[in-house]
């Protein structure tokens, strides 16, 4: 499936959605949180009593679970810009495209990265990025680097809606 084969929705600004994908934590990760809040449950519990064990496990769980949950990243991609979680980038700034296979993007991550690079990166929710190359001279990043679970669709939405945009002439000619 291709990002062409996603019926595009209005975005709640008017602009035409094409790609939307939401990164959220993997199961482990969820479960990770109340295992820790047991192991420091029966710490706390054991030092101090039952009444400081369960206030800790429910106040560590509460907490590690809000933790979490504000991990998720929403990506988004609509007639104007690219969005990864607040950050946006404009149509206009984005060069060249490339998805990354895990093996790319895990060399992206690690030796091949640009310190002027903008990382949008969630390592354990999905192994797969792609790279938008920043062409806004007066922007201070040279790329950016979001991750992704389907590199291939993200990168053909940010192209096909790239491609939609009105030349800057035509955009010129319609000021007059």
């Amino acid at each position: 499936m291709t990002a062409a084969d996603v019926p595009a929705t209005e975005g709640v600004d008017g602009t035409e959605v094409t790609y939307v994908e939401r990164l959220r934590p993997s199961l482990g990760l969820w479960l990770l949180v109340p295992a820790a809040g047991a192991f420091l449950a029966v710490a706390y519990g054991y030092a101090l009593g039952v009444a400081a064990g369960v206030l800790t496990f429910v106040v560590i769980t509460a907490l590690g679970g809000w933790v979490v949950g504000r991990t998720t990243v929403r990506l988004q991609v609509d007639d104007r810009v690219l969005r990864a979680g607040r950050a946006r980038l404009p149509l206009t700034a984005i060069g060249r495209v490339r998805p990354l296979n895990a093996e790319a993007a895990a060399v992206a991550r690690g030796p091949g990265a640009d310190a002027n690079a903008y990382l949008v990166l969630r390592v354990g929710y999905a192994d797969t990025a792609v790279a938008v190359e920043v062409a806004d001279p007066r922007d201070p990043h040279s790329y950016w680097l979001v991750t992704t679970r389907h590199p291939h669709r993200l990168a053909s939405a940010i192209m096909n809606a790239k491609e939609a945009l009105p030349d800057a002439a035509d955009a010129a000619v319609q000021d007059l």
